[in-house]
């Protein structure tokens, strides 16, 4: 499994060859509408769509399906998901899996190769200090009751530690203020927010960069679940065994992939708050309060030429926020099961039960190769099973 084999063209460009996404010309607005479409394409297995003319953007600012959402491709329901990772269209859901789960494990983690930023793709536009307007981009007000427009929706967000020692790459919803200032979410629970309060405890803001419209190998780690103080820049380098060309942001020193769409870099304040949401979550039903998150000030953005926005609005089940996100996180839970040497072949998340139902396939022989019961099984050495900070347990 080589993606740098498998992709000679983008991701998006494949989509399109094999009529999976369309292009919509005629103007679309961002209040509503753009979402509708989303929401009919994701909810009838329709092609996904990419918007070419949004009301009041500039001329060439699109947006597009995140992709990995399932196909009504007779007998290729995972085409997309399956093509993104190298895999033939017809493969089946728990085989890409294995085949992941294998790049992974065999994969060698190769330093990032560093790309002069006057070639790199993402520096082909910059705005500085006034020039900054992010309202501009095609975010969206997706959902009837959203509380404000949403510029992050498949982007990766990238901190590292004070120390220095783990950089993280996580995704988020992340909510327009104004011109210059965004918000997001920063939990206590997921890494970005236990990054950003080890900057909260130290009394700094944090340096951060959200890279939009990433490769497709780099995109796999938006929805992984890796253990505290690894790096997932090593488990997308180890995917492609190659390494990742990566540029340096143009005010911190943090890395981003060179090849993104649009970069927005800034600090993310460890005392001033801005009130995010709600916003339709990925269950299928709207959120209804506003809660403080940090304030987001943006110091630089750099984009490609024509630049485009992934769009992942989650609602009814299944769409690309679901398989994204699920998908990646079985693949890890699995690797968990495995690693503590449980008589797994793999796991699940049905997207049908918005994530909620974990399905764990077990070998025939497992009661006569162990010598478990049923209790001992869903008992063994619970801690040990635990994919640390995933929150998925046997």
């Amino acid at each position: 499994l080589s993606l740098h084999d498998a992709l000679p063209i983008s991701y998006l460009d494949i989509l399109k060859g094999m009529g999976e996404l369309v292009e919509i010309n005629d103007e679309v607005d961002w209040y509503l509408e753009l979402g509708a479409i989303f929401r009919h394409t994701a909810e009838t297995l329709a092609p996904g769509a990419i918007f070419n003319n949004v009301k009041g953007c500039p001329k060439g600012f699109r947006a597009a399906d995140f992709g990995m959402g399932k196909s009504g491709r007779p007998g290729q329901p995972w085409a997309r998901l399956a093509i993104m990772l190298g895999l033939p269209p017809d493969t089946g859901l728990m085989q890409i899996q294995h085949a992941y789960l294998e790049a992974i494990a065999t994969g060698t983690t190769h330093p990032p190769r560093m790309v002069d930023p006057a070639s790199a793709p993402c520096k082909q536009n910059k705005w500085l200090g006034d020039d900054i307007d992010i309202t501009k981009f095609p975010s969206v007000v997706g959902h009837d009751g959203d509380g404000g427009r949403y510029i992050n929706m498949a982007g990766l967000n990238i901190v590292r530690t004070p120390n220095g020692k783990w950089t993280n790459w996580s995704t988020n919803r992340g909510e327009v203020i104004d011109a210059n200032h965004m918000t997001g979410l920063w939990m206590s629970f997921q890494h970005n927010g236990m990054i950003w309060r080890m900057w909260q405890k130290e009394g700094k803001d944090m340096p951060w960069a959200l890279a939009l419209g990433v490769g497709p190998a780099l995109a796999t780690q938006a929805g992984s679940r890796v253990p505290d103080w690894v790096d997932e820049y090593d488990i997308a380098s180890a995917l492609l065994d190659a390494p990742i060309e990566m540029v340096e942001c143009e005010t911190s020193d943090l890395l981003v992939p060179a090849d993104s769409e649009i970069v927005i870099e800034g600090m993310v304040s460890h005392d001033e708050v801005e009130h995010e949401g709600p916003f339709g979550e990925f269950p299928g039903y709207m959120g209804d309060s506003r809660i403080p998150q940090p304030r987001q000030t943006i110091t630089a953005v750099t984009f490609r030429n024509d630049p485009i926005l992934p769009v992942s609005l989650p609602g009814t089940p299944t769409d690309n926020c679901h398989v994204s996100q699920g998908f990646f996180n079985a693949c890890d839970a699995t690797a968990a099961f495995q690693a503590a040497d449980l008589p797994v072949i793999d796991s699940n998340l049905l997207f049908e039960s918005a994530l909620c139902w974990l399905v764990v396939r077990v070998r025939e022989d497992w009661h006569s190769s162990t010598g478990w019961t049923i209790d001992q099984l869903m008992n063994k050495d619970r801690k040990s099973t635990r994919l640390n900070s995933s929150h998925i347990t046997i």
